[in-house]
């Protein structure tokens, strides 16, 4: 119906899951509105979306399903706009297709209050979902990141991600493992690292560095499940300089895929972007945002 239309066209959806581009013909143009609510829109769908010229709106508390064309008629159904509903999904939709005429398309729209979408509301989203995920989907090594940096480079709204050097493994804390244990069920952790206080928060992506001989010698993903402050009674994990330990608790399929995937095109830009740029002057930054010219750096680097 979408693909045929030579007029407007309008997708009113509560959610909007992963893969959502792939049931919308001819995006550009295309009006959608749907729900920013966790575990329900997805947030890297609606970058994909954006990405392809579909002008994204949310409301809230929206649970309506309506696909109105101006020419080729509309369809008020059960379905969402996701794979679960339309594709590979097991659940079970119906829907009955109208005149275009029947629907009070601008009637419908002017009663959600609709709004655009924001990079400072889509972040907000973001951060919801991958916490709504960490805690309730299983591992699911299938679902690989196939993002490259220069997509990410390229998008208007960009996810967020921030850095990590480090130069040799730290002890872990014991209060560490105790709310491992006691909130995310886990008798152990992936990984850890020793931060300063307010520098990372729950739900960050982080691009850990190693450092050895003045070089960038690995370089990984780290997502963060919780932030703890290391008692000073902890000697062995106590760092003055870092007290709080930031954590990791599983695998990283696990989570919602990160920014982008680190192929080894990226990690040689990254490595030859943070030489020129100045692994000590990266050390000393008082923030943990990459900066600007970093990221414009590794671009260069990238793309020669």
């Amino acid at each position: 119906m979408f693909a045929s239309s030579k007029g407007r066209r309008v997708a009113i959806a509560a959610f909007v899951g992963e893969g959502a581009e792939a049931f919308l013909r001819k995006h550009e143009g295309i009006e959608l509105i749907c729900w920013p609510q966790e575990g329900g829109t997805n947030p890297n769908a609606i970058r994909e979306l954006v990405r392809r010229k579909v002008k994204v709106s949310f409301a809230d508390r929206l649970h309506m399903k309506v696909y109105w064309t101006e020419d080729r008629g509309a369809i008020i159904t059960s379905a969402n706009l996701s794979t679960n509903a339309l594709g590979a999904g097991d659940l079970r939709e119906i829907g009955v297709r109208l005149r275009s005429q029947d629907i009070d398309i601008n009637r419908i729209i002017a009663s959600l209050n609709p709004r655009p979408v924001s990079v400072t509301e889509l972040r907000g989203l973001e951060r919801r979902h991958k916490l709504y995920v960490a805690r309730n989907r299983r591992s699911d090594p299938s679902r690989a990141q196939h993002k490259t940096f220069a997509d990410w480079y390229d998008s208007r709204l960009r996810a967020e991600w921030k850095l990590y050097s480090w130069y040799g493994y730290e002890y872990v804390s014991k209060m560490a493992r105790e709310v491992a244990r006691k909130e995310y069920g886990a008798a152990s952790f992936h990984w850890s690292i020793a931060v300063r206080g307010g520098d990372y928060r729950e739900a960050d992506w982080i691009l850990c560095y190693r450092v050895r001989k003045n070089l960038v010698t690995e370089l990984g993903w780290m997502y963060a499940n919780f932030v703890v402050r290391v008692p000073r009674s902890d000697k062995q994990a106590y760092d003055h300089k870092y007290p709080f330990e930031l954590v990791q608790v599983w695998q990283l399929r696990r989570y919602e895929p990160p920014p982008f995937h680190l192929d080894a095109r990226f990690k040689s830009a990254f490595r030859s972007a943070a030489s020129e740029y100045g692994l000590s002057k990266l050390d000393d930054l008082k923030r943990t945002k990459p900066p600007q010219r970093l990221i414009d750096l590794i671009h260069t680097r990238y793309n020669s």
